[in-house]
């Protein structure tokens, strides 16, 4: 996969929560996850800088166990695996979100509404998380893609909302 937006400022999340406490834990990376944060390792979750990402970030960490940097990646090479890394985990998810629309559609097709209807929703606070992200981090690649996941979920639960 080629880089061509290279970012090389990020939001550093360093979160500190032992692993008998599984439910703070889950809680903590899932609410690292809807910022538009990726582990980075075990206990290092990053995301592309912005003011926005700082306050959403240090917002995380008022909940305590973690602390907020923003770094600078000043190795081009390394800001430039950093970058293909979070790009490729975006790339994921939006592959998640297109295949989950094609279940709802499916769900739609088979007279399965219900079903459906409540896959719509957890699909759109997804989309709507990626939309977040979207707005501090914009290389083209994610930009079409976001419109033509928002179109793809637009086109089928439309006429449901």
């Amino acid at each position: 996969m080629e880089t061509k937006f290279i970012q090389e400022d990020w939001v550093l999340i360093c979160y500190d929560i032992p692993a008998k406490d599984r439910k703070l834990r889950h809680e903590f990376i899932r609410d690292a996850k809807q910022l538009g944060a990726i582990g980075h390792t075990d206990s290092v979750y990053l995301m592309p800088y912005s003011e926005k990402a700082m306050e959403l970030a240090s917002e995380l960490a008022i909940k305590g166990h973690a602390v907020v940097w923003r770094s600078k990646q000043e190795d081009k090479q390394k800001a430039i695996e950093i970058t293909t890394s979070y790009d490729a985990a975006l790339k994921v998810r939006c592959d998640y979100l297109l295949q989950r629309l094609h279940i709802g559609s499916e769900h739609i097709t088979g007279g399965h509404l219900k079903v459906a209807l409540k896959m719509g929703v957890k699909t759109g606070k997804l989309v709507k998380e990626l939309a977040q992200i979207s707005s501090s981090y914009c290389p083209k690649w994610f930009d079409k893609r976001i419109e033509e996941i928002f179109a793809k979920w637009k086109e089928i639960y439309s006429g449901y909302a």
